[in-house]
């Protein structure tokens, strides 16, 4: 089933994007960013991620499972279940959309229908028995039909305080890992612990699992020589819930006395939405990865402002930076004489603190050393850049988020355009912030505002305004209200 998927999909990026066989990889392909006719290339036996060669001028990525949906969209059409496998669909499903190997996980899944009530239409699903009497299921046929449900939960029962294990990671087992991380998703744990990292899923993100380190807990008592047990990693996905409830999830553990910490593929949850099993499918959950995705989490839950400064400082080395804490936009700055100079000081007055070695000094120093300026009470994220071909002009589209308030619900997000002269003078800027986004506050400079845009728009995207609903004549597409449809592709 694998190698039909791969010779169809090697035969369309041959098509569309020029690839040639070169050993075990597909190169010299044309890039759709930068237009570079040689740079784009993928592995042959696993074409999951086409990367363009050229990382400091470009670096695109683009995953073939979004760019070929009907290649990876209809899997029980594709391979119909027989009697001897009742499971071919969910199989091959696992293995070429998820590149998993399924070996480990049979009698963990099973192949099943699910039917919408009110859609009156069906699907075949992957669906894994969970704790708590329940169940998850994964649609795997067209899920686009059924609007923003792609996965069900079984009614009855309740998952909530458990997780889902790997098949043969018992609770003794597990016990005595290292380390364990929890994640959201059943296949971001199949990815992990396939990729040599113990992992459990808690099926959502609000899901504080409180059964499952209480069951933990017993089993390592029941063995003194395993001590305090493995260290706990909260690795939700990304975005302003995943790490909210990072955030809570390990004060909470904390609270309880387990060695935890956090991991996330980027700091603050930021950029584009990639889960553990994407990283996968993209080779990158290696060392060196897993490494940086525990400094993104260390900086992420980092308890104060001084804190996070100084973690980002450590790593990067530089002088002056901007930085968000509790959804507030910030900068911080360090200088060397004033850490140097807290440093002598505490040495001067602790002998301990002197007897110590220079880098840990330096570093206790470091941390109080931070001079940290707040520039909003808000964040904003640039989304795009919209231009309208017709006037040649365009407009910055942003998110500004608020801070929560102790007892008070969350102030909803507010989205809004922004012109080039709003977006590069000060001034300008804190207006049109206040116009839009009642509250918010800009008491930066302009300067700060220079470099805050200038990382933003590193990696921005840009689209083009369409005037009316119908037919794009520029981009031979149809647009109606929510939905695109080019080259035989149905697009939300």
């Amino acid at each position: 089933m694998r190698e039909d998927i791969l010779k169809e999909l090697t035969a369309q990026l041959k098509l569309d994007y020029g690839l040639v066989e070169r050993g075990s990889y597909l190169r010299e392909g044309k890039c759709p960013q930068c237009n570079d006719k040689k740079s784009l290339w993928t592995p042959a036996e696993h074409p999951w991620v086409l990367r363009c060669g050229k990382l400091e001028r470009c670096g695109w990525e683009g995953e073939t499972k979004g760019l070929y949906p009907e290649i990876f969209d209809d899997w029980s059409k594709r391979y119909k279940p027989t009697r001897t496998n009742p499971n071919a669909s969910a199989d091959a499903y696992l293995i070429a959309a998820r590149g998993l190997d399924i070996a480990p996980l049979k009698g963990a899944y099973t192949q099943e229908v699910y039917q919408d009530p009110d859609l009156r239409i069906v699907s075949a699903t992957v669906r894994f028995p969970l704790p708590g009497g329940t169940f998850w299921q994964r649609l795997i046929d067209q899920p686009g039909r059924f609007g923003d449900k792609k996965a069900t939960f079984g009614y009855g029962g309740s998952y909530k305080g458990h997780v889902w294990t790997y098949p043969g990671d018992s609770i003794a087992a597990l016990a005595s890992a290292h380390e364990i991380w929890i994640v959201e998703g059943i296949f971001d744990a199949c990815a992990l612990r396939q990729s040599g990292i113990v992992a459990v899923s808690a099926m959502s993100c609000n899901n504080y699992p409180a059964l499952f380190l209480a069951d933990l807990r017993k089993a390592i008592g029941e063995r003194p020589e395993l001590g305090a047990g493995p260290r706990i990693v909260f690795a939700l996905d990304q975005g302003s819930a995943g790490v909210e409830w990072t955030i809570s999830h390990v004060a909470e553990a904390r609270k309880a006395g387990w060695n935890v910490t956090a991991a996330q593929v980027q700091m603050d949850g930021e950029g584009d939405k990639r889960d553990w099993n994407d990283l996968h499918l993209a080779e990158r959950l290696k060392a060196s990865h897993i490494e940086e995705y525990l400094w993104n989490g260390a900086v992420t839950i980092a308890g104060s402002a001084d804190e996070k400064a100084f973690l980002i400082y450590q790593r990067n080395k530089s002088a002056s930076f901007p930085m968000v804490f509790n959804h507030r936009q910030m900068w911080a700055s360090f200088s060397l004489e004033r850490i140097e100079q807290i440093m002598e000081n505490m040495a001067a007055n602790d002998a301990v603190f002197a007897a110590l070695p220079y880098e840990q000094r330096w570093n206790h120093a470091a941390r109080q050393g931070a001079d940290i300026t707040e520039l909003a009470n808000c964040t904003f994220k640039t989304l795009y850049y919209q231009r309208d071909p017709n006037l040649e002009e365009g407009a910055y589209f942003l998110r500004v988020e608020f801070p929560k308030v102790r007892g008070e619900p969350r102030r909803d997000a507010v989205k809004a355009t922004f012109s080039g002269a709003n977006l590069t003078a000060g001034a300008e800027f804190k207006k049109r912030l206040s116009s839009v986004a009642p509250g918010a506050q800009w008491t930066g400079a302009t300067g700060h505002l220079d470099k805050l845009m200038q990382k933003q728009w590193a990696t921005i995207r840009t689209v083009e305004a369409i005037q009316h609903t119908g037919y794009s004549i520029e981009h031979e597409a149809y647009l109606l209200g929510d939905i695109g449809v080019a080259g035989g592709k149905v697009v939300k």
